[in-house]
């Protein structure tokens, strides 16, 4: 509360606090800053002047005030801040809160801030400095009577009696209507809040105390849900950083797998790259070891033919020579055919490691998407069946962050699942079921990176019997439906269907109708219809209807305008005729008191059958469903 206890202006605890015509508050001497002039026919009338405060102004100068709150300019006309109402509880708040002021301030100083007050006139309500007494309080003529005291016991006086803000000699005694404001029998009389609507303070004591706790109430109610949804901002919060450090646990995992990984590349990169180095070594070590042989041949051929040169007989020469010579001459024509003077491997590694995509790869890692959500879970206390509708509840698992969610449930016999809603509630209400079924529904969610998981199963049983009443959506004009629903009747002449407001394509299904006013002896009709069948006319006239109508003496099975199976004995004011419905087999059973009238075969399709009568202004009806079907064996 803190923040109501200062002002905007000054930003310090209210000193005299007044309450501006927005219905913001200023301290009052913070108020005389907010104070501006402008022309009544140019600026004033462009600045949101109410009109009832410009009423009786001429062209010249009014004032206006600003606040800095709601941004909004006022024109107050010929007021000045000390016609504004004071704040007392606002004031008794401060004092409360932050503690009396030591200095009760001067109302009448020019000053700012203004000389501190001695005196305090308790017809006035004002406190004045001493050079403001003598100057606008002199003790002499209308003022001599009025009562000076120390601002002190002012305080302790106002604390009991509110002055009049436009006449400071009268104590507030009514509350202005139109003008929502305290004033007193002078404003009335003769000021300007003549002739307006006002009430005794008490009574708007007690309306406006009763008004503003409900307004509090909701506003409580707001701040409670405000409060709550801070709470779950708080803990989405907590997730968001639980999540972050999962998530950051994972990036980490993933890089350090993918380092490794690479590590692990390198290893394998680099014994190719060995492999390369240790096979052109072998070919050169090779390639050394034949050319060293061949040069060992080649220079003991050369150290013996020195030799055989060296020789000085003749005869011994040319012994020898010749094959000398041919051994020389093999050997020069032989010298590159076992070998080459060219190494054997190029001293290059024949090996590229081409890492631009790679590169890229990595350049471009980056979150492009996010996982999938898990899979929401029901609530099953929060999950029901009504009648023929399921209210179904559920919440997405922590650490996801769903979009939207899609429900399915099947057709109550075990089927497939159709999808029934798709959102981003968490609940749902799904009509049009069948009784005396157990429906499945399933739930799951989805974002952006993909669908969830289907959640578990749950399963919910329709009621073993229909409840239900008849339909004011779609009844036609001129029918009249009371006691809840369950009663109908009929201010037209002519007849006006009107149908129930559930539908059955599968079960067996039983009510009864009773007659409660039967004049003139008209023909009203019982059996079911299609939703579209025609309503301005006796059920069982079109293709869409099938039923029985009688009148005091007889009655007839009616379809598409076709009569059929006639019987005696006719209805009556508190007659009870009963409808059985048995869409499992498709037949159609009527009952008058009790008895048995025989049955209509209707056609087999999955539309809707719904309850349905006909009936005018002669007619009233009673409704009573959510029966046991009879015995028709012993019935």
């Amino acid at each position: 509360m803190e923040k109501e206890l200062i002002c905007m202006v000054c930003e310090k605890p209210f000193q005299t606090p007044v309450i501006l015509p927005c219905t913001h508050h200023a301290c009052l001497y913070c108020a005389e800053t907010l104070i501006s002039y402008s022309d009544v026919m140019g600026k004033a009338t462009e600045e949101n002047c109410e009109a009832e405060q410009n009423e009786g102004l001429g062209s010249g100068k009014v004032a206006m005030v600003s606040c800095p709150a709601c941004e909004k300019k006022i024109c107050i006309g010929n007021c000045d801040v000390y016609s504004f109402p004071k704040d007392k509880i606002l004031e008794k708040l401060v004092n409360r809160s932050f503690g009396a002021t030591s200095d009760i301030l001067c109302q009448m100083c020019d000053g700012i801030p203004p000389n501190a007050g001695t005196i305090s006139c308790e017809q006035c309500d004002i406190t004045y400095c001493e050079t403001c007494c003598r100057t606008y309080h002199p003790r002499r003529g209308p003022l001599a009577s009025h009562m000076l005291v120390s601002p002190s016991s002012l305080g302790k006086a106002r604390q009991d009696v509110m002055k009049c803000s436009h006449h400071r000699e009268e104590n507030i005694s009514m509350y202005c209507v139109k003008c929502k404001t305290t004033v007193c029998y002078l404003c009335v009389d003769r000021g300007k809040h003549r002739k307006h609507d006002v009430k005794a303070l008490g009574e708007m004591f007690k309306e406006q105390k009763v008004e503003l706790t409900g307004n509090l109430k909701h506003l409580c109610e707001k701040e409670k849900e405000l409060q709550s949804f801070i709470g779950k901002l708080n803990e989405k919060r907590v997730d968001i950083q639980e999540n972050g450090l999962d998530f950051e646990a994972s990036v980490v995992a993933q890089c350090d797998s993918l380092i490794r990984f690479i590590e692990g590349k390198k290893v394998e990169l680099l014994q190719v790259v060995t492999t390369e180095i240790n096979k052109k070594i072998k070919n050169l070590n090779n390639q050394i070891k034949d050319c060293e042989g061949k040069a060992y041949e080649a220079k003991g051929l050369t150290e013996y033919t020195m030799e055989v040169l060296r020789e000085v007989d003749p005869s011994s020469f040319l012994l020898v020579s010749n094959s000398v010579s041919q051994r020389v001459l093999t050997s020069q024509r032989d010298w590159y055919k076992d070998f080459t003077m060219e190494p054997s491997t190029s001293s290059d590694i024949n090996l590229t490691l081409d890492l631009t995509g790679i590169h890229e790869a990595l350049q471009d890692m980056n979150f492009y998407e996010l996982k999938a959500p898990p899979a929401p879970e029901f609530l099953p206390d929060q999950c029901s069946v009504l009648d023929d509708k399921m209210i179904l509840t559920w919440r997405p698992v922590k650490h996801g962050n769903p979009q939207g969610f899609v429900v399915e449930i099947d057709d109550g016999s075990g089927g497939n699942f159709t999808e029934v809603y798709s959102g981003n509630k968490t609940r749902c209400t799904v009509s049009g079921l069948q009784f005396d079924s157990t429906y499945r529904a399933r739930v799951r969610a989805y974002s952006s990176a993909g669908e969830s998981q289907s959640s578990d199963v749950v399963y919910l049983g329709t009621p073993d019997v229909a409840c239900f009443t008849f339909d004011p959506e779609t009844a036609p004009s001129g029918v009249v439906l009371t006691h809840e629903n369950d009663t109908v009747s009929c201010n037209c002449s002519e007849n006006r269907v009107v149908l129930g407001n559930i539908g059955f394509s599968k079960g067996i299904h039983y009510w009864e109708i009773t007659i409660d006013k039967y004049t003139s002896n008209p023909d009203p009709a019982f059996g079911v219809a299609r939703a579209d069948t025609e309503k301005n006319t006796i059920l069982g006239k079109d293709t869409k209807a099938w039923s029985m109508y009688a009148d005091a003496s007889r009655s007839w099975f009616r379809h598409n305008n076709a009569h059929f199976q006639r019987h005696l004995g006719g209805i009556e004011t508190g007659a009870v005729v009963g409808v059985l419905l048995d869409v499992n087999s498709f037949s159609l059973t009527f009952f008058l008191n009790d008895e048995e009238r025989g049955s209509i075969q209707l056609p087999s399709s999955d539309e809707m059958f719904y309850p349905a009568v006909s009936l005018n202004r002669n007619v009233q009806l009673s409704l009573q469903s959510g029966l046991r079907p009879p015995d028709c064996s012993t019935a």
